[in-house]
């Protein structure tokens, strides 16, 4: 994923989220205990990741910190139940107000609108 002229990429099999520059020259590293299956950049800049079987989306500062969250876990061949099998790939619209997120278990996609 770019973000401000660094490249992040996940580690999931040590815990990590790599930063390089655009020459992949390493910068940092920070931990990440999730499963990492998704990052993403907003219009505004805004860092999002997807945490695998954590079943959540949360919202990152520059640094790795976790903002917020949302999204609950669980498994279920229903695609109206409420809980997320894996939160994998995921966008989020221009304006932060609508979220999109590829459930890779329970075979479905979801969308949160905030007002």
């Amino acid at each position: 994923m770019l973000f401000r002229s660094e490249i992040w990429a996940s580690d999931r099999q040590q815990q990590l989220i790599k930063v390089f520059d655009l020459n992949l020259n390493p910068l940092r590293e920070m931990h990440e205990p999730r499963l990492t299956s998704g990052l993403f950049v907003d219009a505004k800049g805004q860092v999002w990741m997807s945490a695998g079987m954590d079943g959540r989306i949360f919202k990152l500062a520059d640094d790795g910190k976790v903002l917020g969250w949302i999204g609950e876990p669980g498994r279920s061949a229903d695609p109206n139940a409420p809980g997320i099998g894996e939160a994998h790939f995921l966008a989020v619209t221009p304006d932060e107000n609508t979220i999109y997120m590829a459930d890779s278990v329970n075979g479905k996609i979801l969308e949160w609108k905030h007002n």
